[in-house]
């Protein structure tokens, strides 16, 4: 088995929340949306909470200007709903990423049914690349958070730079997008010129790496996925932590499931 599907590495949610500063805001965050009687999925009114406003101060450096807010903001909202579903970790193996990207599965008979209403899916490691701003360098893109919205939308971010020798991580909030906007954007081209996902780094046809260039394409990668643990349950098995071994990867403390491919796919 390739390092890359053996076991989950260490989340961003691990790395930026965990510990003391999720069991010290999340809990208040809770108890503020029941008080004002809010919708939690709601991402607009949960970020304009007091002890929401308060995470962020902790955790962006001042002066923060509109453009940091939103990535910042959409991370607390994904991580907390994360929390609030009980931290729900989807390993998605080499094998089944390529086949969403290359087999390009019609999702028409999707109805938006979810293996979980929150949590994040962690991509196999270097096989998607992406820029988190126009002309910025390229990452490697770890996974992506989804939230469920109301009951017929979906939000998402993708984490981009998870690196063990930097602060912080590179976001891109996607949404929140309705059904029949998933499912027409998950059936059309969204890179012109070239094929979606063709690789745009030097060498990066030869090892069969993805590039992830479009804001359509991140969202078919989210929308295929989601749609894929949905309805290929059986696909889906659940796992302890794992243990790394010097100079892997850290492992994430979580446990996961692993996403496999069906035989005969």
């Amino acid at each position: 088995m390739a390092i890359h599907d053996r076991y989950a590495r260490r989340t961003p949610f691990e790395l930026a929340f965990a510990g003391e500063l999720a069991e010290a805001h999340f809990p208040r965050i809770r108890e503020q949306v029941e008080a004002r009687g809010l919708e939690a999925a709601d991402p607009v009114s949960l970020l304009q909470l007091p002890a929401a406003a308060e995470v962020l101060d902790e955790i962006m450096e001042p002066p923060a200007s509109p453009a940091v807010l939103e990535p910042y903001g959409s991370l607390l909202y994904h991580a907390y709903q994360f929390w609030r579903h009980e931290q729900p970790l989807f390993l998605l193996s080499t094998d089944v990423a390529r086949w969403l990207v290359d087999a390009a599965p019609e999702l028409s008979d999707w109805t938006l049914a979810l293996a979980a209403s929150a949590g994040y899916v962690q991509l196999p490691q270097h096989l998607f690349w992406a820029r988190a701003v126009e002309g910025g360098p390229a990452e490697s893109i770890d996974g992506f958070f989804w939230s469920r919205v109301g009951a017929t939308g979906i939000a998402g971010l993708l984490v981009l730079g998870l690196r063990t020798d930097r602060l912080g991580v590179s976001a891109v909030p996607l949404g929140p997008l309705r059904l029949d906007e998933l499912r027409e954007l998950a059936g059309a081209s969204a890179r012109e010129p070239g094929r979606d996902f063709e690789s745009t780094l030097p060498g990066g046809e030869l090892e069969r790496l993805y590039s992830v260039d479009t804001m359509g394409e991140a969202i078919k990668l989210v929308a295929r996925t989601l749609w894929y643990m949905k309805v290929y349950p059986q696909a889906v098995t659940r796992e302890p932590p794992a243990e790394a071994t010097p100079g892997e990867p850290s492992a994430s403390r979580l446990a996961f499931s692993r996403v496999s491919l069906i035989q005969g796919l």
